[in-house]
């Protein structure tokens, strides 16, 4: 049985970006960094495709978990298969017990997509 111990520095900052790291046959990637010296813990994380117009379509949640000071987490979505060509981006929100949320944008180029 493992315990983890975390020890906060004397200086505690925290900071966090989402980051897309692509979308290829209908699949986004994309990470929670943690750019601070200290352990975050989101609450949960929410996906939510948008097509050309902006509109909001398929919706994905994760819980959260926590990510290790100067560390990542990696995250996949399948994107539905119907709807999946409409899609034009991903709008990422990471949500914290504590302070703001953070956001980020995947992208999807055109052919993204399986047919």
């Amino acid at each position: 049985m493992a315990i983890p111990v975390f020890l906060e520095p004397t200086k505690a900052v925290s900071s966090a970006r989402i980051e897309g790291d692509g979308a290829e046959a209908g699949k986004i990637v994309f990470r929670l960094r943690n750019l601070g010296n200290v352990r975050l813990r989101p609450t949960e994380l929410v996906a939510e495709a948008h097509d050309a117009s902006g509109k909001a379509g398929a919706r994905e949640r994760w819980d959260g978990w926590y990510v290790l000071a100067a560390n990542d987490r990696v995250y996949e979505w399948k994107l539905p298969a119907e709807g999946c060509a409409q899609v034009r981006s991903v709008q990422i929100e990471a949500r914290f017990e504590h302070g703001e949320p953070v956001r980020g944008t995947v992208e999807l180029p055109h052919g993204a997509c399986p047919r």
